[in-house]
């Protein structure tokens, strides 16, 4: 996968996040595995409030599986 530049990474990382709710994850799953993803494809990184926003959003869709 390619680094994501400025103008994508908000866009790119909401869209990991709900693959990753869609799979099953649970909240805290999914902050943990975008704090890695963040790391590893975001250039710079976003910011860990903007990820703890994006999981948060996200985490209405999680299916009782806090």
């Amino acid at each position: 996968m390619t680094e994501n530049t400025i103008g994508y990474r908000n866009t790119t990382t909401t869209r990991v996040a709900a693959k990753y709710v869609s799979m099953g994850l649970n909240h805290n799953e999914v902050i943990f595995k975008l704090f890695d993803y963040n790391k590893q494809h975001n250039s710079p990184p976003l910011d860990a409030s903007e990820i703890f926003s994006i999981a948060t959003h996200l985490s209405k869709y999680d299916k009782g599986n806090q």
